[in-house]
């Protein structure tokens, strides 16, 4: 099984994530999602969000009815959500990523014999179509006024949100005080 997934932020459109399942010899896809993320999503986030609802929204449902499967590519050209993913236990600031290590321990304990790969993959390469289909699947998502939020991305957003705003309360306390404790 072969995942690819995508993430876009385009200039006045909602930032988007999506993922593109291959099954089977056929080289056709056999399933497409794409969904929205909050306003404030950064680029890095809609990449990180499509890995993110592959391996936790999407990843043990694929895995209970196909039982047979023993090897689940997951395909990206974020170089950056692969090193986060990849960085050691104490330096994972996002949650997203410690929900995709959590999401991978349960499944990996539960299917002990099934190998799951995050693999980089070059954009925009004639040797990867599925990488250029979850692509064209995020902006043709951002076209689309129908789909509906991730909640779960929204959720992220809005707590960067908050943490954006207490900083910059205190930020100004302590400019309004003339002093910063640097």
């Amino acid at each position: 099984m072969a995942v690819f997934t995508d993430g876009a932020v385009l200039t006045n459109t909602h930032p988007t994530a999506a993922l593109v399942l291959y099954h089977g010899d056929n080289n056709l896809p056999t399933e497409e999602r794409a969904w929205f993320l909050g306003r404030r999503a950064t680029s890095f986030d809609a990449e990180l969000s499509a890995i993110h609802q592959t391996i936790v929204t999407h990843l043990d449902g694929w895995i209970r009815t196909r039982p047979y499967i023993t090897h689940i590519a997951i395909f990206t050209d974020s170089a950056s959500s692969i090193f986060h993913i990849q960085s050691p236990p104490h330096k994972r600031q996002s949650q997203m990523v410690v929900d995709i290590w959590t999401s991978l321990r349960r499944i990996l304990s539960h299917y002990p014999s099934l190998d799951i790969r995050l693999q980089w993959v070059p954009g925009h390469h004639p040797l990867f179509p599925g990488n250029e289909r979850a692509d064209a699947l995020t902006k043709k998502a951002q076209l689309n006024t129908s789909l509906g939020m991730s909640t779960l991305s929204y959720g992220y957003a809005q707590a960067k949100v908050t943490t954006l705003s207490r900083f910059q309360a205190w930020l100004s306390i302590h400019e309004q005080q003339q002093r910063l404790p640097i």
